[in-house]
């Protein structure tokens, strides 16, 4: 059970969030961006605020129109199976696999561009995180110990 209720998490949550920070800071008008699920924010937010969002961008993310009529999970991945890395990190396997610093490590070392000593990749979009590389993924440059 999540700490708050889902509902905090949806698009129109989020951009009521943001509009409230914009007014907690003084700014009547912003240019707000964002990237992957922060990008679909934006669109969201200057839709419902559009007297807030003077200019937007967004990156890796293109514009899906809001539907009324709910999408589920295998439906979404019929259109884009890129997305399946989301069916396996919200479920229980790779939080039970990765549990101590090392493997913590090993999984960030991964997601930011850490190969096996063969050069294999730790993170598929299709299917998630190869947690059978995990204990070979080696450093990334993108990381430094002190990072991790």
């Amino acid at each position: 059970m999540p700490p708050s209720s889902l509902e905090c998490y949806g698009w129109k949550s989020v951009s009521n969030d943001i509009a409230e920070l914009a007014r907690q800071l003084d700014a009547p008008r912003i240019i707000l961006g964002g990237h992957d699920w922060g990008g679909a924010v934006v669109y969201r937010c200057a839709l419902w605020h559009p007297e807030l969002v003077t200019h937007l961008f967004s990156i890796c993310t293109p514009f899906a129109r809001p539907s009324r009529v709910f999408l589920p999970m295998d439906k979404v991945l019929e259109k884009a199976p890129q997305l399946g890395y989301q069916v396996h990190l919200a479920g229980p396997e790779v939080e039970a696999a990765v549990q101590t610093k090392k493997q913590i490590r090993q999984f960030l070392n991964g997601i930011y561009g850490g190969r096996t000593a063969d050069g294999q990749v730790l993170f598929d979009p299709t299917t998630g995180v190869r947690l059978d590389r995990l204990p070979a993924i080696g450093k990334t440059p993108l990381l430094t110990d002190r990072v991790i």
